[in-house]
């Protein structure tokens, strides 16, 4: 059962002493990554804890995986854009819709993508805060990418939340042998991405997964194995296949 084989992560507050479980994303054998370098990354918070990443797609909306804010009431999610530190600095603002894909599937991951309106809009004329391109098609394997965020620096039993943000690079597999290595059914449709010892991993759900060094928006951390930086590939909901969705539902509101 596909429960039984793959992690939906888990969300974490680094000062919680009682973790509050939910479905959250898995970085490990990443380094600090300045604000200014990825000005598209945003922090996902639930009243004062951090749980998931997201992207800037313009000033009013926010990109992020659909696990991270379903069941979710609105009135208790914000985002902080503009820093280094996810809980200190840049810009700090709540959330006023969440729009879940209608299709999403919370057992299976599919069409795992949601966007957040923001109750006022982030200044962007600055070189913290941008948004970012999306991908008009997939990442061929082989491709060069860079994944970002807050989650975990160790795999469990070692969970370690760190206070910075961290990226690493990672190459693109091809979906076939991803699948092949899962010997299952992965999300609908999914990017992975591979590099031993590396790996997002428990914190960075919602997060972005960029071309490097030219960067465009081809991934959103969804999930992976149980453990982090295994031989097993991360999955990474497709930007690219939710290109039209997302313009779509965009045009509708604005």
């Amino acid at each position: 059962m596909f429960l039984k084989s793959i992690f939906f992560l888990i969300a974490v507050g680094l000062s919680s002493a009682n973790e509050l479980r939910r479905p959250e994303g898995r970085i490990i054998g990443g380094t600090y990554v300045p604000i200014e370098d990825v000005p598209w990354q945003v922090a996902l918070l639930v009243g004062t804890s951090h749980i998931c990443g997201g992207s800037i797609y313009n000033k009013w909306t926010i990109l992020t995986a659909a696990h991270c804010v379903y069941g979710e009431i609105t009135e208790h999610v914000s985002i902080r854009a503009g820093s280094s530190l996810k809980n200190f600095g840049g810009q700090h603002v709540n959330v006023s819709k969440i729009i879940i894909h209608e299709e999403f599937n919370k057992e299976t991951l599919d069409n795992d993508i949601a966007l957040l309106i923001l109750e006022k809009p982030l200044d962007t004329n600055n070189t913290l805060i941008k948004p970012i391109e999306l991908a008009q098609e997939p990442p061929s394997p082989g491709t060069n990418v860079l994944v970002t965020g807050w989650g975990s620096m160790y795999s469990k039993p070692l969970d370690f939340y760190p206070q910075i943000l961290l990226g690493v690079n990672l190459t693109v597999v091809d979906t076939a042998s991803c699948r092949e290595k899962y010997n299952l059914e992965l999300p609908k449709p999914v990017v992975c991405a591979h590099q031993s010892g590396k790996d997002s991993c428990q914190g960075d759900s919602g997060g972005p997964l960029v071309t490097w060094p030219n960067p465009k928006l081809v991934g959103i951390v969804s999930g992976g194995p149980h453990n982090c930086a295994t031989t097993y590939p991360g999955f990474y909901t497709d930007v690219a296949s939710f290109r039209d969705w997302i313009l779509k539902t965009i045009n509708k509101l604005y």
